[in-house]
């Protein structure tokens, strides 16, 4: 499990993967540590009870639910910074559970900037369902011009900050809040074309027409 924890999440210093187990897992964001749902988790976790009652707070979902509600024990900042190699971004628990950050991905924005660096010219980018914008900036940061597409416009707002903190503001990156079938219906249309795709769908969501 260790050997496929460090290749799933490579090379972090400021997240760990503390533990995991009955259908939750244990992280530490920076100073923070934090327990969310984890369905997969189903094997026995192997730390004892003390040390995950010692997390600063707990995504509470309700069994068959889509929503549940942060439990804080301890009193944390609304949001934080974290890094990884030369990525700045804001960590924030939201209400959906989710805190800006996939960790397990870190090896996808490694392999976008292998293959924009290796590329060796211009490099257009479309990047659907972007959420906070890591991936975009992975791209963004070895040189590619990216189109960042997310519903949501919260979430696009979380992605240029993290362009920001990432001191990438001046790199070529068109912030787009929209529907993103709608988006590529329409590049369709135009006949506009990019090098790459990079699409990362939410296992739920809602469209235009709810």
């Amino acid at each position: 499990m260790r050997q496929t924890f460090e290749t799933l999440t490579p090379q972090w210093a400021e997240y760990e993967l503390v533990d995991s187990g009955r259908g939750r897992k244990l992280e530490r964001f920076g100073e923070y540590t934090l327990i969310r749902p984890e369905p997969q988790a189903k094997w026995k976790a192997k730390l004892a009870t003390a040390r995950w009652d010692a997390a600063d707070a707990e995504f509470v979902k309700e069994r068959a639910e889509r929503t549940g509600e942060w439990k804080f024990r301890k009193a944390i900042p609304a949001r934080w910074e974290l890094q990884r190699k030369a990525l700045r971004f804001w960590v924030q628990p939201a209400p959906s559970g989710h805190v800006g950050v996939f960790p397990d991905q870190a090896w996808h924005w490694d392999w976008i900037a292998e293959l924009t660096n290796r590329a060796g010219g211009r490099v257009t980018a479309l990047c659907l369902f972007g959420h906070t914008g890591l991936a975009t900036l992975a791209a963004a940061a070895a040189g590619a011009e990216v189109t960042h597409i997310d519903a949501s416009r919260h979430a696009v707002e979380g992605a240029k900050e993290n362009q920001n903190l990432s001191g990438l503001k001046e790199r070529p990156i068109r912030w787009i809040v929209e529907d993103a079938v709608t988006f590529v219906r329409r590049e369709a249309r135009r006949g506009r074309k990019y090098n790459a795709m990079i699409l990362d769908p939410p296992r739920f969501g809602r469209g235009p027409s709810g």
